[in-house]
Formats: structure tokens, C-alpha cells, sequence
């Protein structure tokens, strides 16, 4: 975490950098724009949030909560738990940790797709996930997220490098791993952040507008027109879905 070189960020009242950095670290997640996957299963890959996080029964209810399903979750048959050697806790232990893994997949829009694979969450992902597509990959990263269960969830232009098909799957996903925490989104896709509490349009790392997006549209300015180049004009919400409308128009 770096330090602002001007103002402070508070979370909860408290100046973060006073805050423990392991503590961050549990309540602060993050699906960036190109999610990091490891050589390993698409189990190992969702459990690795659970490395900085201790297991609690909350996780299992707030998870089967966002589904809307209750708890305990009944695996598929067709998920396998795999334990070689160990004692008949190590399997228990083994299972319940893949009930996490299925439930966060579920919230995240990954389950249908991970079972279908060869090995279901045992499927190796390659190396940086090159055996899975970029929709597929996103929505690992966002089981891991959800699995993790932050206070804090930053979204860093989470499906800006999507088609349009796999941007809907995946914004689905985000909707439900939103719930119930505060989220900071990064975006470029106005779409993203249409519901938002507060909107904030940043140009050249300064705030020039912010408040919902019905406040932003109903400014009865001039806006939503983009300047001549080389006139210096502090950048608008309207302005940039009057971008965004031609930059659209283009490609078609």
C-alpha cells in the first residue's frame, strides 16, 4: 500500500497507514484488469486468498447467503475431494474447504464452467491461467475474492479487457460479489459504475465532478460537449459518455 503524497485515506475513521499491514491485506481485496492465476488447480487458485485468511463459519454463511441458498452446501457428484494419504480429519477438512471453494464459485459465475472441465476444480489452470479464456479467468479472480470475504473490494478495471459477451457473464459476477461490503471501481466502461452510491470523475489525477450518476446527468451545463483540442476544460461525466457514444459509433 503507498502512502498519498497529499491527503489521507481513511478506512473506517482510520488513516490506512496506521492501520496493520497483514490486517489490510485480509479486508482489502482486489480483481484487477489481468487476473494473476497460478500453476496449480482451480481449487488451489481460489483458495489462495484463504493463505492470509483464517477459516470461519461466517464465510460459509455470508457465501451461501449471497447465493441465496442455505447452508451446509451438498456437493455434485461430480466434485471430487482429493486426499491421498492423511486421516479421515484431513478429508473432512478437505471437503469443507471445496464447499467454500463451490460456494464462492457459485457467486461468482464460475461453477457451471469449472465442472465442466476435465477435472472439474482439480483442472490445471497452466501457467498465468493460459488454459482458461479471459472471462474464465476474471471469474476465478473473483471467487477468490469472494472467498475471501473483504470489508474492502477494489475492482481495477475488472472487465475492460473482455468481449461483450463475457463482460455481461462477468459483471453479473461482480454485482453479487459486491454485496454486502464497500466497493471502490476503477472504470473506463460507464456501465460499471452506473449504480454507484458516489460517483467521481477523475482528470489528470484531480476530482473534477462527483455524486450519483442522476446528479452528474442532471447538470444543465454545457457538459456533455467535448472541447476543441487544446482548450483546457475540466473533464464532465457528460462529457464522457458524449465520448464514449462517438468512440462507439466508430467501431460500428
Amino acid at each position: 500500500f503507498y502512502e498519498p503524497q497529499q491527503g489521507v485515506v481513511l478506512l473506517d475513521g482510520t488513516e490506512v497507514k496506521l492501520l496493520d499491514h497483514h490486517w489490510l491485506h485480509r479486508n482489502v481485496g482486489l480483481v484487477g484488469q489481468e487476473p494473476v492465476l497460478f500453476r496449480c488447480s482451480v481449487e488451489e487458485n481460489i483458495l489462495y486468498s484463504r493463505r492470509s485468511v483464517t477459516r470461519a463459519d461466517v464465510v460459509a454463511s455470508d457465501l451461501a447467503e449471497l447465493e441465496g441458498e442455505p447452508a451446509p452446501l451438498q456437493l455434485d457428484p461430480k466434485v471430487q475431494v482429493h486426499v491421498q494419504g492423511g486421516t479421515d480429519d484431513d478429508e473432512d477438512d478437505a471437503k469443507r474447504r471445496l464447499e467454500d471453494v463451490v460456494r464462492a464459485a457459485r457467486v461468482a459465475n464460475a461453477h457451471d464452467f469449472v465442472s465442466a472441465l476435465p477435472q472439474g476444480y482439480q483442472t490445471e489452470v497452466g501457467e498465468r491461467g493460459i488454459q482458461m479464456s479471459g472471462g474464465q479467468k476474471q471469474r476465478i479472480a473473483i471467487a477468490r475474492a469472494v472467498l475471501q470475504d473483504p470489508r474492502v473490494l477494489l475492482l481495477d478495471e475488472a472487465t475492460s479487457a473482455l468481449d461483450t459477451e463475457s463482460e455481461a457473464v462477468v459483471q453479473e459476477a461482480l454485482e453479487r460479489a459486491m454485496q454486502n461490503r464497500s466497493v471502490l471501481v476503477i472504470a473506463h466502461r460507464l456501465s460499471t459504475v452506473s449504480q454507484a452510491d458516489c460517483i467521481c470523475v477523475l482528470d489528470h489525477g484531480r476530482v473534477t465532478e462527483q455524486g450519483t450518476q442522476e446528479e452528474l446527468l442532471a447538470k444543465s451545463d454545457l457538459s456533455d460537449k467535448i472541447p476543441d483540442s487544446g482548450v483546457s476544460v475540466p473533464m464532465t461525466y457528460r462529457m464522457l459518455i458524449a465520448r464514449q457514444k462517438g468512440m462507439e459509433r466508430d467501431i460500428a
